[in-house]
């Protein structure tokens, strides 16, 4: 049986093979809503077809070209006995008039509008950059995602991972209130550090970010970024950073004493690796004895900058005191611009060494001369509040006296010790070596005549006038005049003491 070539055939089965698939798209029946939303908001498109019916099923229809300008967040599939049907959430990718490619007829028309805003969705602002925009291999770059909304958003953290060629480390975000395009709004900015591996053209996709307001669930298309990234020479070593480091060196909270341990701290900001600084410390302590007693430490601290952040210690161990000279560190590093490898000097300089023992020393000496010289300031002052205290408790006693017997036993007996055993005559002329008293000798020719005199008893207005008079002598001792209260006491009446 001779057979027919397939070319003849082909001119038949074509017309069958589109009236076909004209009759399975013509089975499915779309609907979409809503046809207009701001940017962020979902639509929902549901395709439905009744069973039996020509052609593929809903599960395998191709949205290839329906994604060109919708994400397809969520795909819901369902059949049944009667029919299928496909439930699909879409987010727009871009603003405009969007086309629906979905076969079929469906109801309302085939393009979705998009708007930037309205009045339950704000405007949102998105952009991708990076600092410095040229990228050079092995040299951290700051790259920043930032999203300007004129309305409160809550927004989901968006996930940058790395991809082949580039290292990428998140390392926060912050809020602030801007202008853009003459609009205030709240930028929230995102930033990670990227550093390229290989020279080639690197393409950032951050996708899709994600808000909430009211319970709503929006998302927004972030841009792209793309960026070249230069090679740096074959023989720059590795561990040698491309880029300028940073170093910085806190105050000396303690100071250096001999023989004891110091500690230097420095913070390097640069992309080295620990074995390269390492071998650059070793190299400039090699010709300083004073610090190589203990190896120096080299330890990497939380990274909180595009670069990694080293804490380098440097222990020394002062032999005398005075001047210890601090070493000098030469930091190499790649310029990308010049493309020659720099140096970066820092360190060196002098520190003051102290002996403890003379310090002790001295400080011993200072505290002995303070004690001398309050010593020497106290004594004079004990004395005289001391020669004051004694003139006062006489001034009391003497104006306590009733009659002149009581007057000689008080004085006697309040007197300072060192007159213990005196006569009352020679204890008042004691006083007035003592405390510079005028006018003892004429008052004790008054006080012996009214108490030895010719009359048996002592007038009292008498012996009031002789008590206030020696009264009045003491206290005036030493050009210190009668306080109120002793002139108070020398005007009370005869047997009628002021009482305290």
């Amino acid at each position: 049986m001779r057979r027919t070539p397939w070319w003849h055939v082909l001119p038949w089965l074509l017309p069958l093979w589109w009236q076909s698939a004209t009759a399975a798209s013509a089975a499915i029946h779309w609907q979409v809503e809503p046809s207009s939303v701001a940017m962020g908001e979902p639509v929902t498109l549901t395709l439905t077809r009744r069973i039996p019916a020509a052609g593929p099923s809903l599960d395998t229809l191709d949205l290839g070209q329906l994604a060109h300008d919708f994400e397809i967040r969520d795909r819901t599939y369902g059949h049944s006995a009667k029919g299928e049907d496909l439930r699909l959430e879409l987010y727009p990718l871009r603003e405009g008039s969007l086309p629906l490619p979905v076969p079929g007829n469906g109801d309302g028309p085939r393009r979705i509008t998009v708007t930037r805003g309205s009045p339950s969705v704000p405007d949102v602002q998105v952009r991708t950059y990076a600092e410095p925009a040229h990228w050079v291999v092995r040299q951290p770059a700051r790259l920043m995602l930032e999203i300007c909304a004129t309305g409160m958003l809550v927004w989901q953290t968006p996930r940058m991972p790395s991809q082949p060629g580039l290292s990428v480390l998140p390392l926060g975000e912050q809020q602030e209130n801007v202008e853009r395009d003459g609009v205030r709004c709240t930028a929230r900015r995102w930033t990670w550090s990227v550093t390229p591996a290989v020279a080639r053209t690197q393409r950032i996709s951050p996708g899709m970010l994600q808000a909430s307001r009211y319970g709503k669930i929006l998302r927004f298309p972030a841009p792209d970024l793309t960026a070249n990234v230069t090679a740096v020479p074959a023989w720059l070593p590795q561990g040698i950073p491309v880029g300028r480091p940073a170093v910085t060196a806190p105050v000396h909270a303690a100071v250096p004493e001999t023989g004891q341990p110091w500690e230097w701290r420095w913070e390097i900001d640069g992309a080295y690796d620990a074995r390269t600084l390492h071998a650059l410390l070793r190299d400039a302590l090699k010709d300083r004895p004073a610090w190589l007693r203990f190896p120096p430490e080299v330890r990497a601290m939380p990274q909180s900058g595009i670069r990694p952040a080293w804490e380098v210690r440097f222990y020394a161990v002062p032999p005398h005191a005075g001047n210890l000279s601090l070493p000098t560190i030469n930091l190499p590093w790649f310029d990308p611009a010049s493309r020659r490898l720099q140096r970066l000097s820092t360190g060196g300089g002098t520190v003051m060494v102290v002996d403890p023992g003379r310090e002790q020393l001295v400080r011993i000496g200072q505290a002995g001369a303070a004690l001398l010289l309050a010593a020497g300031c106290g004594v004079p002052i004990w004395r005289k509040v001391r020669r004051r205290w004694q003139r006062h408790r006489l001034v009391r006693a003497i104006l306590h006296s009733r009659d002149p017997v009581e007057l000689q036993s008080s004085l006697l007996g309040t007197a300072p010790k060192e007159m213990a055993g005196l006569k009352f005559d020679e204890c008042l002329r004691q006083l007035r070596t003592m405390w510079d008293v005028p006018g003892v000798e004429d008052w004790l020719a008054d006080f012996n005549r009214l108490r030895f005199g010719a009359s048996t008893q002592a007038s009292p207005g008498e012996f009031m006038r002789l008590r206030a008079a020696l009264a009045d002598l003491l206290a005036r001792a030493g050009g210190r005049a009668a306080t109120s209260r002793n002139k108070a006491e020398v005007s009370a009446p005869h047997g009628d003491p002021v009482s305290h």
